[in-house]
């Protein structure tokens, strides 16, 4: 009788040690985390991953449950350096303070996808922080570092400016980036390298402008980082009035005088003397000024048109034309065209899409 109840304690344990093995063919384990998180700050978690088990051909990572969180990179692979270890990052954005982390589950996949082994982690407790409130000068963005490695203001309008930044910031939500108090205002284009984000953005400024301010939080140091853009305009831009309606520039305007002045004056010069030679100048200085006087060509835009701020195939579209429009051509390339619109907007149009009028 003592034998029986012996060997139904070995069965048992034995049982128990099998089930115990079973139950840990994957190991899942947060590595490294932020104690803290701000409101639309982009952080990262990096996880471990130790595999016992060997009969598998895919690893499937699922996220569940989850709430006011976004994962910006689900489809981030586990590497490893040898065979039982595996390393991964998922990257998060957190949006409101009662955001929840998803709970992550690991799968070990056959060949025919079906899962073969299994293992869930609960999601760690991360603190949230709101910040800058009611600061007009935050541009939304939360970064290990930031700063401005280009930039260039040129004449958008005779009113108004246009400044392109190239801006550079290491594991940050800059896809926000937002500054106050101007209406036009934009990224052209985003890249992503690792941790370092890269975008040109672009705002227009009135002309009288001579700096543009704004912070971001830097939560490393954990303080607000105040950055200054000097407005500095190149003369070379403004001479050759690249974005300028010719119509409207001051540079047209005394060009039309000077003309006027020198046409006058060999007016009476000729009445004077009845020279042929000057009669031939006041010829083409009449030729010379009539021609400043001509009209810009006329272009009919269809409906739905895009209007770009710069003519670059990825500029952004400051707005559509809700009806066929009337415009005016200001200067062409073999690619875009420059107009401007009925409200003295000035844009750019793709040459496709518009018919002549």
């Amino acid at each position: 009788m003592n034998n029986r109840i012996i060997t139904k304690y070995i069965l048992f344990i034995l049982l128990l040690i099998v089930s115990n093995l079973s139950a840990q063919d994957i190991y899942l384990k947060y590595l490294e985390y932020p104690s803290n998180v701000y409101s639309n700050q982009v952080f990262k978690i990096k996880m471990k991953a130790t595999i016992v088990a060997d009969d598998y051909s895919q690893i499937e990572t699922i996220f569940s449950n989850g709430l006011n969180v976004s994962l910006l990179n689900e489809q981030s692979q586990w590497t490893t350096d040898n065979d039982n270890e595996f390393i991964n990052t998922f990257v998060f954005k957190a949006s409101t303070r009662s955001f929840r982390l998803p709970t992550i589950t690991l799968n070990l996949n056959d060949e025919y996808n079906i899962t073969k082994f299994s293992k869930s982690i609960k999601p760690i407790k991360i603190n949230f922080k709101n910040i800058a409130l009611n600061d007009n000068l935050f541009s939304q963005v939360i970064a290990q570092d930031l700063n401005i490695s280009r930039q260039i203001t040129r004449q958008y309008n005779n009113k108004q400016l246009l400044t392109i930044l190239k801006i550079d910031a290491i594991n940050s939500n800059l896809n926000d980036f937002h500054i106050n108090d101007y209406e036009e205002q934009g990224i052209d284009n985003i890249t992503e390298d690792g941790n370092l984000k890269s975008m040109y953005y672009y705002i227009v400024v009135p002309r009288d402008t001579k700096h543009i301010s704004f912070k971001y939080y830097n939560y490393k140091t954990q303080q607000f980082k105040l950055v200054t853009i000097n407005i500095n305009l190149d003369e070379q831009l403004v001479s050759t009035q690249t974005d300028l309606n010719p119509q409207n520039s001051k540079l047209l305007y005394y060009q039309k005088i000077f003309l006027l002045l020198t046409i006058a004056i060999f007016i009476i010069i000729f009445f004077i003397f009845r020279n042929n030679l000057n009669l031939f100048i006041l010829i083409v200085l009449i030729l010379i000024l009539t021609y400043l006087y001509l009209p810009n060509k006329v272009l009919l835009v269809p409906q739905n048109t895009k209007i770009y701020i710069l003519p670059i195939t990825n500029s952004t579209v400051f707005t559509i034309l809700q009806h066929n429009t009337n415009v005016e051509v200001l200067k062409s390339n073999h690619k875009f065209k420059k107009i401007i619109l009925p409200n003295q907007t000035i844009g750019w149009i793709k040459n496709e899409d518009i018919s002549i009028h």
